[in-house]
């Protein structure tokens, strides 16, 4: 016969087990991305590699999960075919299968979701590296930048069902491909312009180094099509750290919509710039 204080604890145990729960102690955003190599569907290999040339968005499914299946033709559509259109190139979608399903079964996925990106075999096996381990299980999204830095992990945030946000996918992925230039090359050595965290959620501080005093300072956050949404800053400062917040408001006072921006500073005859991805 069990104690009531051990039946207790034992329920206790079995609801936090079966209780839905966001993934932690997983590679964490701003950490290296670990090199992997899996079995590529129809054959070959994939290798993840820590530096490349593309920025990499990672779709972790299982073969017959219901949610994948279900936003799998998003991922095909919104990510995929809407990077090959807008920047060629520059992005790669890669998918993982975490239920170690055969070849028929992650055909299957292949038929039900149109997926036209690589699409790996094996996730989560020890062979080539055990994705399960670095990242979690299945229904997660992953976006690593081209200097192999993960920039956005969705099962350290989401709980399994909730993980597929697209505004939050793309809106990390137009911070990290070329759409806009950042700072100058004539910049000023000392001059320089920061913007944080990114993504954001409720705005970021930005901070200009200034190697001297200048007259003319002026910092604007502009929207995608160049139009300043909010001005910080239309004064001299002197020589120092110039450290400003924006709110994520535009100049209305509404919430700045989802989606990528730049930070642009003028200081005399000089330009610096900072993207800035901002997720709801």
């Amino acid at each position: 016969m069990h104690s009531p204080r051990r039946l207790i604890a034992a329920m206790l145990l079995a609801g936090l087990l079966s209780a839905p729960c966001v993934v932690h102690g997983q590679i964490a955003v701003g950490a290296p991305a670990p090199a992997f190599t899996k079995s590529l569907l129809g054959g070959g290999s994939y290798s993840l590699t820590p530096v490349a040339s593309k920025v990499r968005v990672l779709f972790l499914f299982g073969y017959n999960c219901p949610v994948c299946l279900a936003d799998g033709p998003s991922v095909e559509q919104q990510i995929h075919d809407h990077y090959a259109s807008v920047a060629p190139g520059e992005v790669e979608v890669i998918g993982v299968d975490m239920w170690n399903g055969t070849a028929s079964g992650v055909n299957n996925f292949r038929n039900s979701t149109g997926a036209s990106y690589p699409l790996l075999l094996n996730g989560a096996t020890a062979t080539g590296g055990n994705v399960e381990t670095l990242y979690g299980p299945w229904d997660n999204y992953v976006v690593v930048n081209k200097q192999g830095i993960v920039r956005y992990h969705a099962a350290l945030q989401y709980p399994h069902g909730n993980r597929f946000h697209l505004n939050e996918i793309r809106a990390t992925v137009d911070s990290l491909v070329a759409g806009f230039v950042d700072v100058p090359p004539a910049a000023p050595r000392g001059l320089s312009l920061s913007a944080g965290p990114n993504p954001t959620r409720a705005g970021a501080v930005i901070t200009l180094s200034l190697p001297r005093a200048a007259d003319a300072v002026r910092v604007n956050v502009l929207d995608a099509s160049g139009r300043s949404i909010a001005r910080l800053h239309d004064a001299g400062a002197g020589a120092g750290v110039l450290t400003l917040a924006w709110d994520g408001r535009l100049a209305d006072g509404s919430l700045a919509p989802a989606g990528l921006y730049l930070v642009h500073a003028r200081v005399g005859g000089d330009l610096l710039s900072r993207r800035l991805a901002v997720v709801r």
